[in-house]
């Protein structure tokens, strides 16, 4: 079992979660089958938890989680804990839940937010840009300034989401990529095994075509 630990580095996740998720699922059960489904709740959970409330860090559990199995099922093929349908799946419902949320159209270069939001003037009196709205007597003044503000807030709450989301995906479509390439071949079955998945998966249409176009050996 510690080659396991020794192996985690090769998905690009922090190696200590896997270790410590591993020692977690152990402890709690010797059984295959339970185990088995030890691994898929806990995905299904953290996507879950990310429609609720959007933080992006139960995105990167689930994949590591969806890691972790894959590093088990590599070093103990005769012990696999979730086959690869399961995980074919599961790993389909992380990229959906992905494509739910990712904007096509963003452009990390383009961010539409500044870090210096100008009051508009009080009077003759011009604020510089983070004072407190409180300060502005006018309050039509004050009203615009603090419309700015939380418009400017949600811009940048935006940009930082899909920037993140954006890396995160990048690392997803990385993992799906090994996985699969892992795990299927191509041959007849192994690809009509693989396109039922795809057609019955909430994946986008640009997402399909991606898998479909991997270089299976």
């Amino acid at each position: 079992m510690n080659n396991i630990f020794k192996k985690f580095k090769i998905f690009g996740l922090v190696g200590s979660f896997y270790a410590m998720t591993l020692n977690c699922l152990l402890a709690q059960t010797n059984n295959t089958d339970n185990l088995a489904s030890k691994f898929e709740q806990p995905i299904m959970n953290q996507l879950l938890e990310f429609e609720t409330n959007k933080s992006l860090d139960h995105i990167k559990v689930a994949i590591a989680v969806d890691h972790l199995n894959t590093a088990i099922e590599n070093l103990n093929n005769d012990q696999s804990i979730l086959n690869r349908k399961q995980q074919t799946i599961l790993w389909f419902k992380i990229l959906a839940t992905i494509d739910k949320h990712l904007d096509p159209n963003f452009n990390e270069t383009n961010a539409n937010f500044s870090l210096n939001v100008i009051p508009p003037p009080d009077g003759g009196v011009q604020y510089s840009s983070g004072v407190d709205p409180s300060v502005i007597k006018d309050p039509i003044a004050r009203a615009k300034y603090q419309a700015m503000l939380k418009t400017n807030r949600e811009n940048a709450e935006s940009y930082g989401f899909q920037s993140s989301l954006q890396r995160i995906n990048k690392q997803a479509n990385f993992g799906v990529e090994i996985f699969l390439k892992s795990f299927y071949t191509s041959s007849e079955s192994d690809k009509r095994e693989l396109n039922e998945i795809l057609d019955q998966s909430k994946l986008s249409s640009l997402r399909k075509q991606t898998i479909k176009n991997i270089s299976l050996p």
